[in-house]
């Protein structure tokens, strides 16, 4: 080992200062690092940097060890031995709770239980959906009147099988999306006040119903014998 002069003390705290790690200038001047860290002490040019690092691995930032600050490129031991055995970083997913990027090891989402069981009390504290038909009976029974004994059956038993807004016959054994397929129709929509009762329904295929939306008879029919259009859009 080589005995520092005064001229090699002033280059070490010259390399130190430039930004060259303990080991570094360890081996330029053929001493130990902790022989490095002492002339910089007493020479008071010693500055400890603890700021975080981020590893070169996993990309985490990381508070890393005081005595090993210049060398330390990992967040880990785990991130240490994985870069060292070429593990792919493919691996490496981001927490969907806290955000912070781990090692998915069984395609989880979670960085930690912790994460998971905040995932799940959130979840669970979360209003059910309500469905598009639930609203609109739940709308329904704001307008006042509702026959809950309304079914498609009972209907077509009062009305017979034609759909009243165009006169075809409705059919049971196609396909409940089929054009012809028979529903339940308000004459005055729910959507502008109408009831869900029985003096408010009638039978009608599926297209037409969906075609009608909420539009109300009068315009309907006047639309389709003009081609989709009024008399007043096309004069």
């Amino acid at each position: 080992m080589t005995k520092l002069t005064e001229e090699d003390i002033k280059g070490i705290i010259k390399c130190y200062q430039d930004g060259m790690n303990y080991t570094e200038i360890g081996k330029k001047y053929n001493v130990t690092r902790t022989t490095v860290t002492r002339k910089l002490k007493s020479s008071g040019a010693y500055d400890l940097d603890l700021s975080t690092k981020e590893c070169e691995y996993c990309h985490t930032e990381f508070s890393p060890s005081k005595y090993g600050y210049d060398v330390q490129k990992y967040c880990s031991n785990t991130c240490r031995s994985r870069a060292y055995s070429g593990v792919s970083k493919e691996h490496l997913k981001s927490c969907s709770v806290c955000s912070k990027t781990f090692i998915n090891e069984r395609d989880t989402m979670f960085c930690s239980i912790e994460c998971k069981k905040e995932y799940i009390g959130n979840e669970l504290a979360k209003p059910l959906p309500i469905s598009k038909n639930a609203l609109r009976l739940s709308r329904a029974r704001q307008n006042g009147q509702f026959d809950a004994d309304i079914d498609i059956y009972r209907l077509i038993e009062r009305d017979g099988e034609q759909c009243y807004l165009c006169g075809d016959v409705v059919l049971f054994n196609v396909h409940f999306n089929d054009p012809k397929y028979p529903t339940i129709e308000h004459v005055i929509p729910i959507a502008k006040g109408g009831t869900h009762s029985w003096d408010n329904v009638k039978v009608a295929c599926r297209d037409c119903n969906t075609r009608k939306s909420t539009k109300n008879v009068e315009l309907f029919t006047k639309e389709a014998e003009y081609g989709g259009t009024t008399k007043k859009d096309v004069g």
